[in-house]
């Protein structure tokens, strides 16, 4: 039987339930982001949350690199990649990149099993979000980074990886 947690509004949400919908890019399978621009970010194709409400959720993921918290700009420095979170009132929005509110997650840390994490306050005024990866460079050198098992799930506890329930294979 799941575990319910009340939300900011009032409503019940299935505690741990993965709100990242969209393609499930996997250690097998990850997205991977390679650029040389001195601010080289790029949307995480096919990945984005929807949100029944605000409230505080733990976001995390995977990668190949280590993760830094610092926005680089375009200073032309190679520094750590980070990451942002776009937030959408509608899906339209969503569907042509017209965000609303960006948000630089730059409070991440890192646990034992690899996974980059970060405690995040989901606006009420927001239904969709997505992912921004950016990496840094001095405009010569080609910046790589992999990354897999996004997951953002309502509360403050970071809780082991599932995928969405909608993005399991069924056989």
């Amino acid at each position: 039987m799941p575990e319910f947690i009340t939300l900011a509004d009032g409503s019940l949400a299935v505690k741990g339930r993965n709100l990242v919908h969209g393609r499930l890019w996997t250690e097998d399978n990850p997205y991977t982001h390679e650029s040389n621009a001195k601010d080289g970010n790029k949307i995480i194709p096919s990945a984005y949350c929807e949100f029944p409400s605000g409230g505080t959720a733990m976001f995390s993921f995977r990668t190949d690199r280590t993760m830094g918290n610092v926005h680089g700009g375009t200073a032309g420095k190679v520094i750590n990649p980070t990451i942002w979170l776009y937030y959408y009132k509608t899906t339209d929005t969503l569907a042509t990149g017209s965000w609303t509110q960006a948000k630089h997650v730059n409070t991440l840390k890192q646990v034992e099993d690899g996974r980059w994490y970060a405690t995040v306050e989901i606006p009420n005024s927001f239904s969709y979000c997505n992912f921004r990866f950016n990496t840094y460079s001095d405009g010569t050198q080609i910046q790589r980074a992999k990354v897999w098992d996004l997951s953002m799930t309502y509360g403050d506890e970071l809780l082991p990886y599932s995928p969405a329930p909608e993005d399991e294979e069924v056989n």
